[in-house]
């Protein structure tokens, strides 16, 4: 008998649950009907702004299609292959710049380890020297006109890769200017 008396406990439990539930859904459906009752009428002002703000992106995104369309024109597609063209040529003309540089700076070493090595000549050659005076003054002359055509062609050289870095700058800002017109451009008509 008790097990009687159990069953119908439960029974009366989970009827008490699935009236409580009942009257939850029932107030769920008053609040979203009362909402949609709102933003029909349009007194909610946060409801309002939401309804602009979605009539402005609806206007946006007609306008992002039609200017897609465009975009997908072939007059677009002709500007397009011009400027990866021109983009291209910049790109090898920056690599052949850089490969210059580098090339201007290894002389540029080379020159410098020259002009040490005759600096160290001639150092070695003043201790070394016990000639006369006129040999001495022979020797420090060679020496000299040495090291002023070492510094002559080091000074050479500086001003080649001067010249070089400044043409490299130019071509990396061009290429800078050229990504990001291209960037702009494709985020203009991809969306």
């Amino acid at each position: 008998m008790e097990s009687g008396g159990q069953d119908e406990k439960n029974d009366t439990e989970i009827l008490n649950k699935l009236e409580d539930e009942r009257f939850r859904l029932q107030r769920q459906v008053r609040v979203i009907e009362a909402d949609r009752l709102h933003r029909t009428t349009g007194v909610h002002p946060q409801l309002r702004r939401q309804d602009m703000l979605l009539g402005t992106l609806k206007r946006e995104y007609i306008n992002l299609l039609k200017d897609l369309k465009i975009a997908r024109s072939g007059a677009h597609k002709k500007k397009d292959k011009k400027m990866k063209g021109t983009l291209k040529r910049a790109l090898l003309q920056r690599i052949k710049s850089e490969i210059d540089s580098e090339e201007g700076t290894t002389e540029m070493h080379q020159l410098e380890e020259l002009f040490q090595k005759n600096l160290r000549e001639m150092l070695q050659l003043k201790k070394i020297t016990n000639a006369t005076t006129g040999q001495l003054d022979e020797r420090r002359t060679q020496s000299e006109s040495r090291l002023m055509a070492t510094e002559n062609k080091l000074e050479a050289a500086m001003l080649r890769f001067n010249l070089v870095q400044t043409e490299n700058k130019k071509i990396r800002d061009e290429i800078s200017h050229m990504l990001k017109d291209r960037y702009n451009f494709n985020t203009f008509f991809s969306d």
